[in-house]
């Protein structure tokens, strides 16, 4: 598509419009024939059980009109819209060519004449000004490329499909695979021919004898296809899920790609290998998106067993990072709904279901010690290739991929309310329909050891089941979404401390850590008043708290201080998991301070400034007790690897010196690690000792913020006069005393951090 369109570009444009206009009204007439016939007396009356299926059937066929009738609507308004700046645009670059069509006629002219045959200085100037028509009219030009790439993604990005599947329509691409077609009966025509051909050319990718251009063929078509979710959901759904990988494979050893797929023949076979391994994942995550729950089950059974839905026996452990490689663009390219949520019950199915009798299934990830494929060795070109925008910073390049229920999850928190029904459905009972057999699925999954992504998927998926309908950042309050996230989410942050344990502070990826933290952060003012006090304790849930920001009485979690503490250490560690939970912290805390400046009270004020010094102690001390925990991590691995040490030594026959000789060098061993032990194996005594002054030098920093405050003449804590004190004597000292609060629950939180 040219930076600029010219006069009489956007009639298909417009064309495309009135279509959606006039399928929305009649979406909208189909709904109301449907409301007129639900509430008719003869189907109102109808009291059997056939009745209320009916009914039931009504009401659903009356959402998907109304939902479909205002997208539509919407893509009509987004459509004359689009044309009406594309139309602008063209008016103004006509007036910009005639500027330079006007100035390059006037200093060609010009050339022609001599300067001194006219009065002095005017052929400088006539000279001057045609240059300034023409430099005017190619700098407007040139800005109207930016233009125009603005207004293509506003027109893009407002053709989302229903229900928020992340997917746009590629304008330009569907204009380039239509551009011929006059009508409905064309377009179908043209889609089989595309259909066709698309097979065509994947049935020569796997045949024995084909070559490098075979391949490049059928990316340039995938990438193609790919601008039309109904034609890229029908070729993939016809190649089968048990065919795509297979795809791949031959496809990428046709660049040389062999069992470690760094191994190409050349650089530019490289990049060919990769455009090929994307389209497929990009054409997939586009098609998939129009599938309904059948169609997508059955190909995500086929992918990981051969079979359809629910699957066979055959598990393919050889597929697992292709599974995770498809799943691994959830920003840009996620794989549909229904998709997404088959194959994250097949991998929960997979885990939590019974293998042998009375035992779980087996792991759906591959064990760090295999080696590397095809499939992972590609996630590394990828990953490499995407760079900074790859927001993961694991140990091992490749290494999310091969635990692909991280990848699956990832995506699955790209849809809060999929995400939050997932994790919160029945977790004794498996989506076939077979009981889980290893444990409760939030408690199994929120514990289960992500190192292979760094706690990127479940962290994501957590994160964005938050913003579900009805749930913790949509409300309203206090209602059964409301408790029922409140409940997940304790036994999440439980969950996590069991499966962090054996981790490093600061070991978590950029993403596990950034999505983690945001989750905490998003939560933050429901997180702080169970650090002062207790509400009405049931269960997981503690009632009729006072929320910053919030009226009324409100039920926040009953979070374990320990878990919630540790929890927080571990993302505080990462520098994006910090920014992260600072952010949250410090929307609290102005919550607290507005509520606090608005009573305008002693009461008030003393309550506000209790809970964000409060808050604060708690989250630094968290962070420092982060610093003692990897001070005890350290010193535990020193202590090991010293054992192993004095273990080798003691055994090690050592020539000319027999059984005495082991026994002597055993001891000495011992004695000498001892010694060097006491030498190096004090991080802790030294984390300790600087987290006791951090908490100084931040009860300092407190003090002088509430100065800081004191001093705001716009704030009503000037005002504050305590009963008795005519000198000012106690305001001093009741403002000094937050310091102190502030040290006490910055040592809470360092032993919770630190448990």
């Amino acid at each position: 598509m040219s930076s600029y369109p010219d006069d009489g570009n956007t009639g298909q444009v417009r064309e495309f419009a009135e279509t959606q206009g006039l399928r929305s009204r009649s979406l909208g007439a189909l709904s109301s024939d449907a409301t007129r016939i639900q509430s008719s007396p003869g189907v109102a009356r109808w009291t059997s059980q056939a009745g209320d299926a009916y009914r039931a059937r009504l009401t659903r066929l009356q959402g998907m009109l109304d939902d479909v009738a205002t997208v539509t609507d919407r893509w009509e308004r987004a459509a004359h819209s689009y044309a009406d700046s594309l139309d602008t645009m063209a008016r103004t670059a006509d007036e910009a060519r005639r500027d330079i069509e006007s100035g390059s006629a006037m200093r060609d002219g010009l050339n022609h004449v001599s300067p001194e045959s006219l009065p002095p200085g005017y052929w400088a100037e006539r000279m001057a000004y045609a240059e300034g028509l023409v430099d005017q009219g190619h700098r407007v030009l040139w800005s109207m490329q930016e233009q125009r790439r603005v207004i293509d993604m506003s027109f893009a990005s407002s053709l989302a499909y229903v229900g928020g599947v992340g997917q746009s329509i590629n304008w330009a691409g569907m204009v380039s695979l239509y551009a011929d077609a006059q009508s409905v009966a064309d377009v179908r025509a043209r889609r089989a021919e595309l259909l066709a051909e698309a097979n065509r050319l994947a049935d020569a990718v796997l045949d024995s004898s084909s070559e490098a251009e075979d391949v490049a063929a059928l990316t340039a078509m995938l990438e193609s296809i790919g601008a039309d979710p109904e034609l890229a959901g029908a070729f993939w759904k016809g190649r089968g899920g048990d065919g795509v990988l297979e795809l791949m494979e031959d496809g990428l050893r046709r660049y040389g790609g062999d069992d470690f797929t760094t191994n190409f023949y050349t650089d530019e076979d490289r990049d060919a290998a990769l455009a090929f391994a994307r389209a497929i994942r990009e054409s997939l995550a586009t098609g998939s998106a129009t599938w309904g729950e059948k169609d997508a089950r059955d190909f995500a059974a086929q992918m990981l067993t051969g079979d359809d839905w629910p699957g066979g026996n055959r598990y393919r452990e050889g597929d697992l990072a292709g599974v995770g490689f498809l799943f691994d663009d959830a920003e840009h390219h996620p794989m549909g709904q229904e998709f997404t949520i088959a194959m994250a019950d097949l991998f929960d199915a997979r885990e939590r279901g019974e293998g042998m009798v009375g035992e779980a299934g087996g792991s759906s990830r591959l064990d760090p010690m295999d080696p590397y494929g095809l499939f992972d060795g590609i996630a590394i070109v990828d990953q490499a290739d995407r760079g900074d925008a790859y927001d993961s910073n694991v140990s091992g390049e490749g290494a999310p991929v091969r635990d692909p229920m991280g990848r699956v999850l990832d995506t699955l928190g790209q849809y809060p309310d999929a995400a939050w029904e997932w994790l919160s459905a029945d977790g004794a009972t498996l989506a076939n329909g077979q009981p889980a057999v290893a444990g409760d699925k939030v408690d199994y999954w929120a514990s289960r050891d992500w190192s292979a992504d760094g706690w990127d998927g479940f962290g994501s998926m957590w994160e964005g089941s938050l913003h579900a309908d009805g749930g913790l950042l949509d409300g309203p309050p206090n209602y059964s979404t409301w408790d029922a996230q409140c409940d997940v989410a304790v036994r999440v942050i439980d969950g996590l401390e069991q499966g962090l344990q054996p981790v490093r502070p600061g070991d978590l990826s950029v993403g596990g850590a950034l999505a983690l933290g945001t989750g905490l952060a998003e939560i933050m003012p429901l997180i702080e008043p169970a650090m002062w006090s207790s509400g009405t304790i049931e269960g997981n849930l503690d009632h009729g708290r006072s929320v910053a920001g919030m009226p009324g009485d409100i039920t926040v979690p009953n979070f374990n201080d320990d878990a919630l503490g540790e929890v927080m250490g571990h993302v505080g560690s990462n520098i994006d998991g910090f920014a992260a939970l600072r952010s949250g912290v410090s929307h609290t805390q102005d919550l607290l301070l507005h509520d606090a400046d608005a009573g305008g009270t002693y009461q008030t004020w003393n309550t506000g400034l209790k809970r964000v010094t409060d808050l604060e102690g708690a989250f630094e001390g968290a962070l420092g007790g982060a610093d003692i925990l990897q001070g005890r991590f350290d010193d535990n691995v020193v202590r090991q690897k010293l054992a192993v040490m004095d273990l080798l030594w003691s055994v090690a026959p050592l020539p000319d010196l027999g059984a005495v000789g082991n026994f002597a060098v055993g001891q000495g061993s011992s004695a000498v690690a001892g010694g060097f032990e006491s030498a190096v194996v004090n991080n802790e005594r030294l984390a300790v000792e600087f987290t006791d002054v951090s908490s100084i030098a931040g009860s300092e920093v407190i003090a002088a913020q509430i100065a800081r405050l004191d001093n705001d003449p716009s704030l009503s804590l000037q005002g504050v006069v305590l009963e008795g004190d005519a000198n000012g004597t106690d305001r001093t000292e009741w403002l000094n005393s937050f310091a102190d609060e502030y040290r006490a629950y910055f040592g809470e939180g360092a032993r919770d951090g630190s448990h």
